[in-house]
């Protein structure tokens, strides 16, 4: 599941991976978390078609929706994975529909994150398992793509935040350094948009980067996991 916050703080979690009873497959479905009542309704936009390990964010009042792959093991073989290059949106009390945008090649389990009125998206992996290796940013005035450099090794479902006008990029996972492979990737770089480099802040994160989760907190970066006592 994906979720973001809109601009009146309620959260919405839309699509994902999960069991029906008969298979795991992804979802179209969304949720809304109301912060004043509490409580989760089912009235979020629906997704035309089912779609996990998307980028989903919020900008001047509309949800967004980035890559992706749509999977169902009842389809006939050589059609069970469709990643999804249709950008969607959806309007307030809307669901998501699909207005021309494409993305520029397939990407699903990326890094994203908005920042300044572009969202930039990093890593993921595409058709056959294989990786990605380039990065995209959107920008949402013009509504095009463009490219910008990559870090030091692709990254696969690694976590990524915007703190003091630079992206920060944590965790996931990288091709080894000797054999073939992936590992977990323990450093953090940081991408300043006025220069268009990236650069290393820590080596050697203190906490395991898989399912591992970054967010900005009181001006710093906060790095958490629940699968480490």
């Amino acid at each position: 599941i994906q979720s973001c916050m809109d601009e009146s703080g309620d959260v919405y979690a839309i699509g994902g991976f999960g069991h029906d009873g008969e298979v795991a497959r992804t979802w179209a479905k969304g949720y809304r978390y109301d912060m004043k009542t509490g409580a989760w309704t089912d009235d979020a936009p629906m997704l035309p078609v089912p779609r996990s390990q998307f980028g989903l964010v919020e900008h001047a009042g509309r949800l967004w929706v980035f890559g992706g792959l749509d999977y169902d093991p009842l389809r006939p073989d050589g059609d069970q994975f469709r990643h999804l290059t249709e950008v969607v949106v959806a309007e307030p009390g809307s669901n998501f529909t699909y207005d021309g945008l494409r993305l520029p090649e397939p990407r699903r389990a990326f890094a994203a994150a908005k920042l300044d009125g572009r969202y930039y998206m990093v890593g993921g992996m595409r058709e056959d398992f294989q990786l990605v290796e380039n990065c995209r940013v959107f920008d949402f005035e013009t509504g095009t793509f463009s490219e910008i450099p990559s870090p030091a090794r692709p990254r696969l479902s690694a976590e990524m935040v915007a703190l003091d006008g630079r992206l920060y990029l944590a965790g996931g996972s990288s091709p080894k350094a000797d054999g073939p492979g992936l590992e977990s990737n323990r450093s953090i770089e940081c991408f300043d948009p006025a220069t268009g480099t990236w650069s290393v802040v820590m080596d050697d994160i203190p906490i395991e980067p898989r399912h591992m989760r970054m967010m900005p907190h009181r001006g710093r970066l906060m790095l958490f996991t629940s699968h480490v006592a």
